[in-house]
């Protein structure tokens, strides 16, 4: 997999060059890839070769001229009816699933999977969904449709985080869909209704150049498998509980490329690449081993495990290294 692993879109581009919205159309060609050959493809690949490629694509996005500004009042305006939608939607009624405004706890809005297993039983999958916040709720509200239709919303949690809408920020977390124990055949559907989504509601998910730009190398410097401009998805040891990926797992995953705390903002991209390009032949060790290393508690023979590969660090692999010297 190079920059994007399954591209369900096509995008024509302006013949004026300007940053208006692309009109989507519909691939006609092969059908996309089940979850399992996703994942595949992107354990198959190389975390560089993947950055070498999107820088690329920056380059042509970011040198597209910028539309003329939209007004400050208007963005709020255009957000503050978004999140006006998104609170309604408690009071909505889904098949298979509760919605709960649970924005004073966590800041989002869930629809709740009536069978959604608990967090922290096996390793967790976490699909990330990034969109211009002045259509971010009427995304959610098409995708919900679509997990509803295809009957997968029963086994999930799809959320809406309103502290990112509120924010008027472009990034790709406004939505997030959680599935507990990271099972193909309901990724599967999760993958379905996305692609519906988009096919019947295409004006929610459009992004301009620049925001795909802003969009996908947050994306990647959190060390998520891109799949397109919108869409990432990471998974999580079952130790983690759910918790927060961008947060907890790519700090460390900096600190595992060698990377000091705060750098992924400051580094160009040349930097990242060579910073990531010297680092993917490493491993992240489990926190147990981590704790060895650190109090230099190990020694020559000991069996160390590793949860990641840096090669492919949004996915879970688990594997043992044999300590070769010990302090």
């Amino acid at each position: 997999m190079r920059l994007i692993a399954i591209d369900f879109i096509c995008y024509t581009t302006p013949m004026d060059g300007s940053d208006s919205p692309e009109q989507p159309i519909p691939k006609e060609t092969a059908p996309p890839a089940s979850w399992t050959e996703i994942r595949n493809k992107y354990i198959n690949s190389s975390y560089s070769e993947t950055y070498q490629a999107a820088m690329d694509a920056f380059r042509r996005w970011e040198a597209s001229p910028k539309a003329p500004g939209v007004e400050v009042e208007e963005w709020k305006r255009s957000i503050d009816e978004q999140i006006r939608k998104a609170r309604e939607l408690p009071d909505s009624q889904r098949a298979g699933a509760r919605i709960l405004n649970t924005e004073d706890e966590v800041g989002k809005i869930s629809a709740v999977g009536n069978e959604m297993p608990p967090f922290g039983q096996e390793d967790t999958t976490r699909i990330y969904i990034g969109t211009d916040p002045r259509k971010t709720t009427d995304a959610y509200i098409a995708l919900l449709a679509e997990l509803e239709a295809n009957g997968v919303i029963k086994d999930v949690n799809a959320s809406l985080y309103t502290d990112a809408l509120s924010e008027g920020r472009v990034t790709g977390n406004m939505m997030i869909i959680y599935d507990p124990k990271s099972r193909p055949e309901v990724l599967d559907k999760i993958l379905q209704a996305y692609q519906a989504a988009r096919r019947k509601h295409p004006e929610p998910f459009v992004l301009t150049p620049h925001q795909r730009a802003l969009i996908m190398r947050g994306n990647l410097r959190n060390f998520h498998a891109t799949i397109d401009a919108n869409l990432s998805f990471v998974e999580q040891p079952a130790t983690r509980g759910g918790g927060s990926f961008d947060t907890f797992d790519a700090v460390e995953l900096q600190k595992a490329f060698g990377m000091g705390t705060g750098e992924s903002g400051s580094l160009s991209d040349p930097e990242w690449l060579e910073r990531t390009r010297k680092g993917e032949k490493r491993v992240l060790y489990n926190h147990e081993a981590r704790e060895k290393i650190d109090k230099h508690q190990f020694k020559a023979g000991d069996i160390l495990q590793y949860e990641r590969k840096l090669s492919a660090p949004a996915i879970v692999q688990r594997g043992t290294i044999v300590a070769q010297q010990g302090f």
